[in-house]
């Protein structure tokens, strides 16, 4: 192999790997569409205040979300556009889109079965379960435990307060009254105080007592 055939490789190595690890970089026009549109569909229910608004946004929504799956599929081995995705796609079912909730899902699976430590992506698919029916807290639980497992000893608001919610979805209030004082002591100025009492409520009306 001559001199200029061994440049010639070291460049298109360079090339490769530089496209490898930053394919799936989202223009920074593309980063404010997103921004826009979390503002009006980033949490539930959605700031929608017309049927126009509503086509607008959808319309808008599909788009970015076209633009998306073309970087995706680019870099399929990568989990961070995979994660942008499914973040956009909860942002889909906060409209009620068909099919936004089960796409959402799927990528975060995707990315927690090849990486088991993906925290974003745990948490994001446990608080999908938790804040959707009580049927999925069993799930939630699940990862909202992996997720505290991840932490190495240091308490997550995230995984405890999750955590709260799923055992009390399942009426396993026992464990929702541990997790309400936990919150409470670590978290005081978080209005857990309030999680504490209606828990405590719930053990009254019941009759349920726990073991100390």
């Amino acid at each position: 192999m001559t001199k200029i055939n061994r440049l010639y490789m070291v460049l298109l190595l360079c090339l490769m790997l530089i496209f490898s690890f930053h394919s799936y970089a989202l223009s920074p026009a593309l980063e404010t569409r997103i921004k826009k549109l979390e503002k009006v569909i980033g949490s539930y229910p959605p700031s929608i205040k017309s049927l126009q608004d509503h086509d607008r946004i959808r319309l808008e929504y599909l788009a970015i979300k076209r633009e998306m799956d073309k970087l995706i599929s680019k870099s399929p081995n990568d989990n961070e556009p995979l994660f942008r995705r499914a973040k956009l796609e909860i942002m889909g079912h906060n409209m009620d889109l068909p099919f936004s909730w089960d796409d959402a899902e799927r990528d975060l699976k995707t990315i927690i079965q090849s990486d088991a430590h993906h925290k974003e992506a745990i948490t994001t698919l446990a608080g999908l379960y938790v804040n959707t029916n009580p049927k999925y807290a069993p799930k939630a639980e699940e990862l909202f435990l992996k997720l505290r497992a991840l932490q190495e000893g240091t308490p997550s608001k995230e995984a405890e307060s999750g955590l709260f919610f799923a055992y009390y979805y399942q009426k396993k209030i026992c464990a929702a009254l541990e997790q309400a004082k936990l919150l409470n002591k670590e978290w005081p100025d978080d209005n857990n105080a309030a999680l504490l009492s209606m828990t405590q409520q719930v053990m009254v009306r019941n009759r349920i007592r726990c073991a100390k």
